[in-house]
């Protein structure tokens, strides 16, 4: 009866430490993930600082060569070439920007999908070690069940089936059991 307590005891302990194990796996992969979210957002709050940056530089790239333009004599909003280099400089300015913004979204979609994968790694982890824990029960259950009757059961001589010991002396020809079984027999039941 101990040796099955134990057993009981043991599997429960297991399955515990295993669901607790499991907790723990998800709340450090949840908490992976929404680090990995902070970091998509300061990909994000970066690259929009970076394409804050282009635009300011474009725009005094743009001022340096009005100055220069005119003060070479050329009318600078008039058209012509003077028109044209400050187009092409405001279009490659929005172009670095877009650029700019562009990537750092596709950095920060790459780190929010490593965060959705975090939080599936988790939740994965623990339906893993509720399963695991439920085996450890079931088994242990097993286990103790068999110890115990086990260590309880009498001790069969013989086939068990109507040939010869103290065993098959409670069998009939065809297998079955007869009166009380073992424990009749003991009692005094025939």
């Amino acid at each position: 009866m101990a040796n099955a307590l134990l057993i009981a005891g043991a599997a429960g302990y297991s399955a515990f430490a295993t669901d607790q194990a499991g907790r723990k796996q998800r709340k450090l992969a949840n908490r992976n993930a929404d680090n990995l979210d902070a970091a998509a957002t300061d990909v994000i709050s970066r690259g929009e600082e970076e394409a804050m940056a282009i635009r300011k530089r474009g725009k005094g790239i743009r001022g340096a060569q009005r100055a220069k333009l005119a003060s070479s004599g050329l009318d600078i909003g008039s058209g012509g070439t003077a028109q044209d280099l400050q187009d092409e400089t405001t279009a490659m300015t929005q172009q670095d920007e877009a650029t700019t913004r562009k990537n750092a979204f596709r950095e920060a979609w790459g780190i929010k999908t490593q965060a959705s994968y975090s939080r599936e790694a988790g939740k994965y982890a623990r339906q893993a070690s509720l399963y695991s824990a439920g085996g450890q029960i079931l088994g242990g259950a097993g286990e103790a069940y068999r110890g115990y009757y086990a260590y309880d059961a009498p001790t069969v001589q013989g086939s068990g089936k109507g040939g010869g010991g103290a065993a098959g002396a409670n069998y009939g020809p065809s297998g079955k059991q007869k009166n009380g079984g073992y424990f009749g027999a003991l009692y005094g039941e025939e």
